[in-house]
């Protein structure tokens, strides 16, 4: 089931799409027929548990600049992964957790490519050697 409004024939509101259970599915919030923000939520859930997000992503214009900030979470609700892009290319900080949401790394992108690394951990909470990266060259190693 879905639930969309429009106005004056343009997208407007927040939309609203359901699982065959009954369960939020997904929304769209539009202004004006622009998509400005999309939530994405895991199919399981009941009156006493409120919908588990499994994907946000923010759409934004700044300029010739189109921005996208994206949040993924795990079924527990805890952080997966978070970045921002600028037309289409990782332009920030993109952070990643595991599970239990100890951090997993942390690395900064600008115009899609790895500048610099400042946290790099495996499962077990221990640093992962950088190997010789670099100033966005060399490799890294993970256990």
């Amino acid at each position: 089931m879905l639930k969309i409004y429009f106005e004056r024939g343009k997208r407007v509101n927040t939309w609203r799409g359901f699982y065959p259970n009954g369960n939020l599915c997904s929304e769209y919030i539009y202004e004006a027929d622009t998509l400005i923000e999309q939530s994405v939520y895991y199919p399981f859930g009941s009156d006493s548990i409120p919908a588990i997000l499994i994907e946000r992503i923010q759409y934004q214009l700044s300029g010739a600049d189109t921005i996208h900030r994206v949040n993924i979470y795990y079924e527990n609700g805890n952080p997966f992964f978070v970045t921002k892009l600028v037309n289409e290319q990782r332009d920030s900080n993109e952070v990643i957790w595991y599970k239990n949401g100890d951090l997993w790394s942390n690395m900064l992108y600008q115009s899609d490519t790895l500048l610099k690394i400042a946290a790099y951990n495996g499962s077990t909470g221990a640093q992962q050697d950088n190997g010789n990266f670099k100033e966005g060259n060399g490799e890294l190693f993970s256990l």
